[in-house]
């Protein structure tokens, strides 16, 4: 959670979560290791996306970072 310190201070317990990877560096063995019954993940993350449904946990995407409302409405298709 280094790279988000305001989440950890509005959440402290979230302080001692693991740290799975982002993005495309996802860290499989670490993500396993928390049994997902499917991962939320951002469209822009193709590659770790793929990794994970290659271990066989199902991937939902959503739109992250900046997005207009035009954008939001071609993804939801």
């Amino acid at each position: 959670m280094k790279r988000f310190p305001q989440l950890v201070k509005m959440m402290p317990r979230f302080k001692d979560l693991p740290d799975p990877g982002t993005f495309d560096n996802v860290n499989i063995e670490a993500i396993l290791k928390l049994k997902p019954d499917l991962v939320v993940a951002s469209v822009t993350s193709t590659k770790g996306n793929q990794k994970i449904e290659e271990a066989g946990i199902p991937v939902i995407t959503v739109s992250t970072g900046v997005a207009d409302i035009d954008a939001l409405k071609k993804s939801s298709g």
